[in-house]
């Protein structure tokens, strides 16, 4: 029988139209008043749109809120806009992830879903490991996931592959709702970020009570970068 990602495809694409359209329904007053709010802030168009690679490689337009000054490079990624001069209001929405809200119209559209890996450029994805970029390939990219919440998140997604693989080998439904509730958390409380997770026999919340794997165990090819 399939497991993981790939045995609850079905399951989670309808728990992604479902929910996914609930959320984004209820996210548009939210994402107007913000909009306005960075309107002002930068006085510049208010969504940054990036081309993404998604589901089977193919590429998408990611659509955010903008939180930097349209000089600031395009494919920079989060190291480069580190100390990349904004306003107070672009932090704090950086800070929450509100600047991620716009996504939500994509899951019901199928470019995203609700819990998945974070897609990322394809000027990035040249740094990764081929095998670990398949694999993040096989499933759509999620506006949330495991190494979003994690206390890795402050590092490229390359250097931190544990995460989406332990989500690719242990996906479930119950796991989404539990990364959704996390990054609610987040967003309202982001000093609830652990300092440190995944250690070697560490058990995920709502997943088989099976440890994380340590690094040690993960494929060699992953292990080296």
């Amino acid at each position: 029988m399939p497991t993981g990602i790939e045995g609850m495809t079905c399951r989670k694409r309808a728990f992604d139209i479902v929910v996914g359209s609930i959320l984004a329904v209820a996210a548009i007053p939210l994402v107007v008043a913000l909009a306005l709010g960075v309107m002002l802030s930068l006085r510049s168009s208010p969504f940054f749109v990036q081309r993404r690679i998604g589901l089977h490689g193919r590429p998408f337009w990611l659509v955010k809120l903008r939180t930097l000054p349209t000089a600031v490079r395009a494919s920079a990624d989060k190291y480069a806009i580190a100390n990349a001069a904004t306003s107070r209001f672009c932090r704090l929405l950086r800070a929450t992830h509100l600047d991620e809200l716009p996504q939500l119209f994509q899951v019901p559209l199928g470019t995203m879903s609700l819990v998945g890996p974070r897609p990322e450029m394809p000027e990035l994805l040249t740094r990764f490991d081929p095998g670990f970029v398949e694999a993040r390939q096989r499933v759509r990219p999620g506006c949330t996931g495991l190494w979003q919440i994690s206390p890795d998140a402050d590092l490229l997604i390359g250097e931190a592959p544990q995460h989406d693989l332990e989500y690719l080998e242990r996906s479930s439904l119950r796991l989404d709702v539990w990364i959704l509730a996390r990054t609610l958390r987040l967003m309202f409380q982001p000093s609830s970020r652990p300092n440190r997770w995944h250690a070697t026999g560490t058990t995920l919340p709502l997943t088989t009570a099976v440890p994380l794997p340590p690094r040690s165990a993960l494929p060699a090819s992953v292990r080296e970068q």
